[in-house]
């Protein structure tokens, strides 16, 4: 009998991933080693609305950010925001009183809208490589953010594994540490998953031969 086995990509449990090792291209000579890696740690003393992290790496991972916040972190040496929300949140005044991009420009800081979320912003690897590509061309300090630090935390935890090359248990503990939330499963069985990367064969239909 031949079997065919293919390469896949789990998570514990059953739980299914495209993470890849770190990505070999031009990003890798453009200044991707922004800082040291460190472990997330609080930030302390702003207005966003939800978690705010320094993740290491000369990037904060947060909430949505106010006018005020977006002025102070620009006068303390921010060059880049990343924002995940969708445009139909973004010009929604009652969730964004101001236009960040406006604000964000006026600033002289450089803005990337990458919209995450729904049928129309889906979550594939070349949101990935876009923040990976505006981090390479930016020194100073940026900034990332969703509502309340969730797809940001996801997008964050995705990157330090396809353009850092951290294993993805540990890139996934820093992304705890920020807001990556509970998988509805953990709550079921009463305890956090811990993910890991492990091989598994897989039989197409009908390969049985003499």
């Amino acid at each position: 009998m031949q079997r065919a086995a293919l390469a896949g990509i789990v998570l514990l449990l059953g739980f299914a991933t495209a993470c890849a090792g770190p990505r070999q291209s031009d990003l890798s000579s453009q200044g991707l080693n922004r800082g040291p890696l460190l472990p997330p740690t609080p930030v302390e003393g702003w207005e966003f609305l939800a978690t705010a992290a320094d993740a290491g790496n000369g990037v904060w991972v947060a909430g949505q950010p106010s006018a005020a916040d977006l002025r102070r972190f620009a006068a303390d040496g921010g060059s880049l925001v990343v924002c995940l929300r969708t445009p139909e949140e973004m010009d929604d005044r009652a969730r964004v009183p101001f236009d960040e991009a406006a604000l964000v420009g006026e600033l002289g800081m450089e803005y990337l809208h990458l919209p995450l979320g729904g049928d129309d912003y889906p979550y594939t690897p070349d949101a990935v490589e876009a923040l990976a590509e505006a981090l390479a061309l930016h020194d100073g300090r940026a900034l990332l953010h969703c509502t309340v630090a969730w797809r940001a935390s996801h997008l964050w935890t995705a990157y330090l594994v396809r353009y850092q090359g951290m294993p993805l248990s540990d890139a996934w503990e820093w992304g705890l540490a920020i807001n990556l939330g509970e998988l509805p499963v953990e709550g079921l069985l009463g305890g956090r998953l811990s993910p890991r990367i492990v091989p598994v064969a897989a039989e197409p239909l009908g390969t049985d031969t003499p």
